[in-house]
Formats: structure tokens, sequence, C-alpha cells
């Protein structure tokens, strides 16, 4: 028995229907971490107290461009694996230089926070910023400027990664984990904008 064309359409859109709410459940599932911006990474009375993750559970933050550490609250257990990804269209400024997660490079040329034009690094600007990358003066040396840098850090020890747009960090200690934009120590006065990640567990500790 043939169906009619009416017919086939609703039982589409039912579908369709099933696969948003299946795709939207996926979504929220993630818990919502409550960010403290202003405290040190790892500071917390006892790390491991901390809330953390069990395996394909997923949190998510926003990470500030003004803060130093963004400390999250989230536990990353020794010997576990996690995999941080940044959403690609969110931005935020290093003073007037607008980038994503990935962060910038001198030779490259980024929109402006501030008006409607082009940046391109030259003389002064260029030189100012040539010298402090080779002084080693931004905090992760080897990243980008801005670039998102992931932090698993107890009050004795700390290990860094460079995140980007998405990376996986393996936690050789329990600590807790926080994140940064990739800037000169004293200079995160002048910035502006935040990033969404999401930080997934994507195994146990062996």
């Amino acid at each position: 028995m043939k169906m009619n064309k009416e017919l086939l359409f609703i039982i589409s859109l039912m579908l369709f229907s099933l696969n948003c709410i299946a795709e939207n459940s996926v979504a929220t599932k993630c818990k919502k971490l409550v960010v403290d911006y202003a405290r040190s990474c790892g500071d917390a009375a006892n790390v491991n107290s901390l809330p953390g993750l069990e395996l394909g559970e997923c949190a998510v933050m926003q990470v500030n461009s003004k803060s130093v550490w963004n400390a999250s609250g989230l536990r990353f257990d020794s010997g576990s694996t996690y995999l941080i990804k940044a959403k690609e269209d969110d931005t935020w400024c290093d003073a007037s230089i607008e980038t994503n997660a990935q962060g910038w490079q001198l030779d490259k040329q980024y929109n402006s926070c501030v008006c409607e034009e082009t940046i391109e690094f030259s003389g002064v600007n260029k030189l100012f910023f040539s010298m402090a990358e080779y002084l080693g003066l931004r905090r992760y040396s080897d990243a980008n400027w801005f670039e998102l840098i992931g932090v698993n850090k107890n009050k004795t020890e700390k290990e860094e990664t460079v995140i980007g747009l998405k990376n996986e960090i393996v936690a050789n200690k329990t600590g807790e984990f926080c994140a940064y934009a990739n800037d000169m120590s004293g200079f995160y006065f002048n910035n502006k904008g935040s990033v969404n990640i999401e930080i997934t567990r994507i195994n146990h500790a062996e």
C-alpha cells in the first residue's frame, strides 16, 4: 500500500523533531561550572574535595580574558585524560585586537575591537611585541598571544597545556582545572570578552 505525500511529510517532520530533541539533550547534558575569576588556581582548601567528572561526563565554563586564572572549581584526577574544546565563533580582545581561542600572531592581520578596520603590526607596535616575544614575557612563551591555555594545578605543582580551539590534557597529578588567555602578566586590565569551553573526561586513571 502506497503512502500519500502528506503522510510521508508528517512522518519525516516527526523524525526530524525527535532528532532535534536528542541533539538538544546531548548539548545540554554538561554541568555548568561556577568560575571564581578572582581566586588563584589550585588554592582551594582541599583540591581532592572538589567535584570531578565521571568517564564521558562533561562540564562547560566561561573563560574571561581579564581573569588571570579562571578557577573552575573542577578537580582533574591524576592519570586521567580530558578533552577541552573552545567555541570557534567566540572572540575576545587583547586591548584592540580581536581573536578567538587560537590567539594572534605578529605576521597576520586581525579585526579591531574598537573600530571597523583591520589591524596590521608595523613600526613601534611590531617592535614592542617582537621584543616581548624575544624576552619571553608571555606567560606561555611557546603559544600565540591570547591563545587559550589550560592548567592543572594544586598547591605545589602546575601543569600547563596549549589548548587553542581543541586539545587534550593528561593529568599527571590531581589538581584544579583553570584556564587563561595567554598574555603578559600585569596586562590583563585592558582585555575584553570571554570564550566558552567544554571539558570532557575521556578516560579513567589507569
